[in-house]
């Protein structure tokens, strides 16, 4: 998309890419969608990860104490700015909290001070923008010595004095912890680095759970599909038709975040075949409101044809003086783009009388934000069969490469770690080695083994999932929402701030989750058959 609008709208001839963390195999898809024409000899890369950073990774079973120590040892004290990373919002909170009130020095009275003015505080999404700001301001201007954070903290800020970063939870991907370690030691100076892997792999499940968050079931995208391949009449080959429905609505009916669905639209476009176009975001309804009555309404149509189509396909949607139509459906019909529909609409706002613009009785709202694509409207099963199959199967190659990561990173990292934080270090190079080899190879995650799931006990699953549909029983379950439910996983029509008191919040994170989803959804069949009493 970047390279169809730097190259086709702005003519851009010269292009140079940077990042810090691509791949053997993300060079060569950036060189492709690029076209780079010097190929490989136009990549320019270094080491990943800078000489000056010392990694190094223990297993501790207690890692807030763990935490505290490394903090108290030497070269840790002496560093004057540190960012933590956690993986959640509330262990954000609870370690910054921790440190703060353990890291004081003792006064003469017996009282604890702060050794800076503020020792650590957290940072994360879910506080407001104004204290977010307020933090990052504290911590770039040196008044902050301790960050602990979520990875949202650290995109775009460029401290040169960042003396450690410490992983209190293990990185999605080698990417990730590379990325994240990066910002340590910018000035060329000796950093530390240090990692704590969970010693009952909690963590490897909780990155998992964000990674099941962003999948999308063959179900909700078969919907989708309904929606943006709307029939049309045309004959032969389609020149495609302008289609727009509702984020709201769609959102609430695939129960799949805005971004998600913003995805698949994309994958739709970048299939061989080019299925559709995506197009920006547009209001997709007129609401006309006369303060004349239904007649200025009928004599406005005489002289602008959106008016008159959307009168012809949609007027027993006029309700007293107030008329509601989808605007995009009647520019459509008309077969014009319904950017020129709107302003024709719009228009009808004013009046000339005497040589001069006067407001009219007409007031035109456009409102539902909604998604619009260029879409043809007569594919044939086997063509909506095949779209249908090509997005399946690239959430489920998302899905997979996205756990292997996981995989891939606990594997490097274990491979160097200590016991514990008082264990002396082994040495980062076999770990720098890893990683160079990581980001060396153009498959790094083909001969990973998949990890062998959790023994699932079935009936337990089973009869939470019962208990869950009879406690809520005028809910819609489906089986995908309630293993999102059992896993902690929160979407548009189960937000965790109401369903992460229902009592099966996080029940089953341990379970396979499509394990987890088979079971369920064979549990509510059998409800609904009526097989097993409520």
């Amino acid at each position: 998309m970047i390279c169809r609008v730097l190259r086709e709208r702005f003519g851009i001839k010269t292009l140079l890419g940077l990042t810090a963390t691509a791949t053997r195999a993300t060079c060569e898809s950036i060189i492709e969608h690029l076209r780079i024409p010097d190929g490989k000899d136009g990549v320019v890369s270094e080491i990943p990860l800078p000489k000056n950073l010392n990694l190094s990774v223990s297993r501790d079973v207690n890692r807030d104490s763990a935490l505290l120590h490394l903090l108290s040892t030497e070269k840790f004290a002496e560093c004057k700015s540190i960012i933590v990373y956690c993986t959640r919002r509330e262990e954000c909170e609870r370690v910054a909290t921790l440190v703060r009130t353990s890291l004081r020095e003792p006064t003469e009275s017996g009282r604890k001070r702060k050794r800076y003015s503020d020792c650590a505080e957290a940072y994360h999404a879910g506080l407001s923008a104004a204290r977010r700001k307020s933090i990052q301001k504290a911590f770039m201007n040196g008044e902050l010595r301790i960050v602990v954070a979520t990875v949202a903290f650290g995109m775009g800020i460029n401290k040169s004095d960042i003396r450690s970063v410490i992983h209190y939870n293990m990185p999605s991907s080698i990417e990730s912890y590379v990325q994240e370690v990066g910002r340590a030691g910018r000035d060329g100076l000796p950093s530390f680095c240090h990692l704590f892997l969970n010693s009952e792999s909690n963590d490897e499940f909780e990155l998992r759970r964000h990674v099941y968050a962003n999948t999308v079931d063959r179900h909700a995208i078969r919907k989708l599909l309904q929606r943006v391949f709307v029939p049309c009449s045309c004959k032969g080959q389609c020149t495609k038709h302008e289609v727009a429905f509702s984020i709201q609505e769609t959102v609430a009916a695939l129960d799949v975040p805005e971004e998600n669905i913003e995805t698949l639209l994309c994958y739709l476009e970048l299939h061989k075949k080019k299925f559709i176009e995506t197009l920006s975001h547009v209001y997709i309804n007129c609401k006309l409101v006369s303060y004349g009555g239904v007649n200025v309404i009928a004599h406005a149509s005489k002289d602008c044809i959106p008016l008159a189509m959307a009168l012809a396909l949609h007027k027993d949607k006029i309700k007293g003086n107030i008329f509601e139509f989808p605007v995009v459906d009647v520019a459509a019909a008309i077969g014009w783009d319904s950017g020129i529909c709107k302003h024709k609409l719009k228009n009808l706002e004013w009046v000339t009388v005497n040589n001069q613009p006067t407001r009219s009785k007409l007031n035109v709202q456009f409102t539902n934000l909604g998604f619009r694509v260029l879409a043809p409207g007569n594919l044939s099963d086997n063509e909506l069969d095949e779209a249908l199959e090509y997005l399946s199967q690239r959430v489920q190659e998302q899905e997979k490469t996205a756990l292997l990561q996981i995989k891939s990173v606990q594997n490097a990292l274990a491979s160097i770690a200590v016991p514990s934080v008082k264990s002396a270090p082994v040495l980062d190079h076999p770990l720098k080695d890893s990683i160079c080899d990581y980001f060396n190879k153009s498959a790094p995650l083909e001969n990973l083994p998949e990890t062998e799931p959790e023994p699932v006990d079935i009936d337990r699953i089973a009869s939470d999932a019962r208990a869950l549909i009879n406690k809520y029983s005028d809910e819609n379950f489906t089986g995908r929402a309630i293993a999102r439910i059992f896993h902690g996983i929160q979407s548009p029509n189960y937000p965790a701030f109401q369903w992460g008191r229902c009592g099966f919040w996080r029940t089953h994170l341990r379970s396979d989750f499509n394990i987890v989803c088979e079971i369920v959804t064979k549990e509510i069949l059998r409800m609904k058959a009526g097989t097993d009493c409520f």
